[in-house]
């Protein structure tokens, strides 16, 4: 963030910034909105929701067949059906000599965190919804990176932006439990209050719904660091 932005952020309040961040993550939500319609229509027709006819007695059957289901789900295993070979590819020529060793390292990475599940499994958001997300976070504690799967609707990012890499800000919200957080943040535990969930599109755990008690939504906020980009720039 920029240097005053910066400053003026240090002199708010907890709750101010708090306000500040839910008032860009309404923003952004709301500039997301045409998506999220789009692919709840396209995973209630991938899941035979969509075409189903609420208006026929039960025990008469349902004469719609789901060929996007059957169609997505012949394709899946065919696009992984053999694993990528990685091809390093040096900038300049004295790196070449590195090129053999990076591609072994991107091949067992690719193992170690069995990427092939984790794809299989989310091809689903790949065919349907033409998106899919990889939060890939450098874990000190274990010393890796980790790759972990995120459902694109609880991505909001920078409504301004036209890609990842001049986005301001990304949000990744979600619900977790009034009492998962407390023990998280126990110095916050007595301002910490948990409600129902208001954004059902947020929840993809069959076992919460909207009307699951003590839950709080929790925005997760990606900023970038202008000043020390600036910083960056004026050492070059």
């Amino acid at each position: 963030m920029s240097r005053k932005k910066k400053k003026v952020e240090e002199k708010m309040s907890d709750q101010q910034l708090s306000s500040l961040w839910f008032m860009k993550f309404k923003e952004a939500m709301v500039h997301k909105a045409p998506y999220t319609k789009k692919w709840t229509d396209y995973l209630s027709a991938y899941r035979g929701e969509y075409f189903k006819n609420q208006n026929i007695p039960e025990y008469k059957s349902d004469q719609v067949s789901n060929y996007i289901f059957s169609i997505i789900e012949t394709v899946r295993p065919i696009m992984l059906d053999n694993d990528p070979k990685f091809e390093a590819l040096p900038r300049q020529p004295e790196g070449l000599e590195f090129t053999n060793d990076l591609q072994q390292a991107f091949m067992y990475e690719w193992d170690r965190e069995r990427m092939s599940t984790k794809i299989f499994k989310e091809l689903v958001h790949s065919l349907v919804l033409g998106t899919t997300v990889f939060f890939v976070p450098w874990d000190s504690e274990e010393r890796q990176v980790k790759s972990i799967p995120v459902s694109p609707f609880n991505i909001f990012p920078d409504p301004l932006a036209t890609s990842i890499e001049d986005a301001e800000y990304i949000i990744y919200a979600s619900y977790k439990n009034v009492v998962k957080l407390r023990n998280l943040y126990p110095e916050k535990a007595e301002q910490l209050t948990g409600g129902q969930v208001k954004h059902s599109e947020l929840v993809h755990d069959n076992s919460i719904n909207s009307k699951v008690d003590n839950q709080v939504l929790l925005l997760e906020v990606w900023t970038k660091d202008f000043e020390e980009e600036e910083s960056v720039i004026n050492d070059e």
